[in-house]
């Protein structure tokens, strides 16, 4: 999965541009030497953009990067916070969807 990266479909029900991010947690982000020291939060290790039109959705490859993909190689568990955010033309934001995954190997 982080080789190929993460297949989503993504749909809206009005003409939108999406982002989505995919971030670990700051404990597995210091297990896999992402991040130094007492940082809290999220890290994100994956991002996305694309264009829905209308109620017709899409399937997007969501790429991990490099830095990411070699240092999560080694963890046996890997927890993921998958976040998707909808803007229309006119720039009105949607409220953020997201959806927390576990993965093992």
């Amino acid at each position: 999965m982080l080789k190929r990266g993460l297949r989503l479909r993504v749909s809206d029900t009005s003409p939108a541009r999406v982002k989505i991010r995919i971030a670990v947690g700051a404990r597995v982000a210091r297990a896999a030497h992402l991040i130094a020291g007492k940082r809290k939060g999220n890290v994100v290790v994956a991002t996305a953009r694309l264009s829905v039109s209308g109620i017709t959705g899409k399937t997007v490859t969501v790429h991990f990067s490099r830095a990411a993909r070699r240092r999560l190689a080694g963890l046996k568990r890997l927890s993921l916070s998958i976040v998707g955010t909808a803007s229309t033309a006119s720039g009105v934001k949607s409220e953020p969807a997201s959806v927390a995954a576990k993965l093992r190997r």
